[in-house]
């Protein structure tokens, strides 16, 4: 029980990506697609920002509230480090909390955090929005609309990338992407949508 409310928390496989590349993977996409949960607390790891806030980007795109739990924030400290937990949160578009789970430091806070975004609710947002393949996405999107998937936008992106789970589901819908393929190539990734993509990703990560 916290902050008042009777609380169930369930304690996903620690993974780095939403892709079908692992049985862990798997599992976690499958639970917060098909689940629905009131609310994702997603804990990164401070130390090592660019790497945790990948998985961040995918989250992003489902529209489950999100929270962002900011761990390790005491070796931040102790490196006299500084992260600022309120422009991250802007530039993000979700909360975020600094916490150390060791310390038990801000866990109140945190799980306020959660059940405030799980009243407000959540649109899906992306990070791509800008890139080559925003206009493609956005296609996938009014398909996967059309056929009322849920979070919409988190199945065309993994449409555009080739995901094996979304070409098995969606196969009527695989011709978007195949078309478009015809008429694009990128002077680095060529005609790989997925590697772009990550590419995109980790740009924006860098940029924050």
């Amino acid at each position: 029980k916290k902050a008042n409310e009777n609380i169930d928390i369930v304690d996903l496989p620690g993974i780095y990506s939403l892709s079908p590349y692992t049985p862990e993977e798997v599992i976690s996409r499958n639970y917060i697609l098909d689940e629905k949960p009131d609310c994702i607390i997603n804990i990164v790891d401070a130390t090592n920002l660019e790497r945790n806030l990948y998985l961040t980007t995918q989250l992003l795109e489902t529209d489950v509230p999100l929270v962002i739990a900011l761990n390790m924030i005491d070796v931040i400290r102790k490196r006299k480090d500084e992260i600022d937990v309120a422009l991250l949160s802007k530039k993000i578009g979700v909360p975020v909390v600094a916490i150390s789970a060791q310390r038990g430091e801000n866990i109140d806070e945190l799980m306020n955090e959660a059940i405030n975004a799980y009243n407000k609710g959540r649109t899906a947002t992306t990070v791509l929005d800008d890139g080559e393949l925003s206009h493609l996405i956005k296609d996938c999107k009014i398909a996967f609309n059309a056929v009322g998937v849920d979070s919409p936008l988190f199945h065309a992106v993994k449409l555009v990338e080739n995901d094996e789970i979304e070409v098995k589901n969606h196969p009527s819908l695989v011709n978007i992407v195949n078309e478009f393929k015809l008429t694009f190539e990128d002077d680095v990734f060529g005609s790989d949508l997925e590697a772009i993509i990550a590419d995109s990703r980790y740009k924006y990560i860098t940029k924050q």
